[in-house]
């Protein structure tokens, strides 16, 4: 058992080191953004604030406007509650979806001119999916993607380790 528990450790240490800059970007589909995975609507809540919480990491709110580039339908549960989550943790949101062409998730931000104070508008969005069981979140913010894999229990979610960044530029 000790031996086990020993190998688990080593296969979780060598999985966190999978996140550097050099790595790949993980297997995703071509613009396809949204939220492709059934999961009860409190886990949905969960997770949309895991997101916004990352998203303020990254991007933080006084310094970025979220420009969302895809279309978040009404009945796309999930993208709701992220558009709720972002602005409750303090982000101004624009969505600027045309429709019949592709979202720009992967554009770098507006940059501000030399004195200017408003906030970058950063194009974002987001890709909810199943990848062998394990739920994962990925997040396109402003030319960097970020994602993470959770596992599902009784207890709600649970990271199934760090979040990993891939610098599209």
């Amino acid at each position: 058992m000790k031996r086990q528990t020993i190998v688990l450790a080593a296969c979780m240490a060598l999985a966190a080191c999978a996140g550097t800059p050099e790595a790949t970007p993980p297997d995703l589909p071509q613009n396809m953004y949204g939220a492709f995975a059934g999961i009860a609507p409190d886990l949905e809540s969960q997770l949309a604030g895991e997101a916004a919480r990352q998203l303020v990491h990254i991007r933080p709110p006084a310094e970025n406007l979220l420009d969302f580039q895809q279309k978040i339908p009404d009945d796309d549960r999930f993208g709701q509650k992220l558009l709720r989550a972002t602005q409750d943790n303090g982000y101004f949101i624009r969505q600027s979806h045309v429709k019949g062409m592709e979202p720009q998730c992967g554009q770098m931000p507006v940059i501000r001119k030399n004195g200017d104070d408003a906030p970058q508008v950063a194009p974002a969005c987001y890709l909810v999916d199943e990848v062998e069981g394990l739920l994962r979140l990925t997040l396109f913010a402003a030319g960097d993607i970020w994602s993470r894999l959770f596992t599902v229990g009784e207890d709600g979610l649970r990271p199934a380790g760090a979040w990993t960044h891939w610098r599209n530029r």
